[in-house]
């Protein structure tokens, strides 16, 4: 069981990445705007963050770079939808910047909870 963070401007989205995670035994937090996430994780100190790339003022471009900023060493996973191709950009960009792993919307929860997992037993393995 990990402690995740959430960071997705869209609340149908935000809302189904947390069912899935809930279900799948992990404390899931949520935020609906970069600058919330940033004050949670400040706050609460998350094994994990999911951030989706485009958002409105804090997007997830500048999180991934605040978070490695602050030295977090756990993972973070980017996710992004819209246009392929610039969804690619964005996606690409994250990982060039820190994001371990990226999803492209729309996901599935297996695809989700592999990646997760993935992640975890990476990092475990250090």
């Amino acid at each position: 069981m990990a402690k995740i963070l959430v960071i997705d401007d869209d609340a149908k989205v935000r809302s189904e990445i947390v069912q899935i995670l809930t279900v799948a035994g992990h404390v899931v937090l949520d935020a609906d705007t970069g600058d919330e996430g940033l004050r949670l994780f400040a706050e609460r100190d998350p094994d994990l963050v999911i951030t989706e790339v485009v958002m409105p003022s804090t997007d997830g471009l500048e999180i991934i770079t605040e978070l490695r900023r602050r030295a977090f060493q756990g993972p973070i996973v980017a996710i992004s939808g819209g246009d392929a191709t610039r969804r690619a950009v964005y996606l690409r960009l994250a990982r060039m910047i820190g994001a371990d792993d990226s999803l492209a919307k729309p996901f599935s929860a297996s695809e989700l909870i592999e990646a997760i997992e993935r992640l975890r037993d990476r990092r475990e393995r250090r």
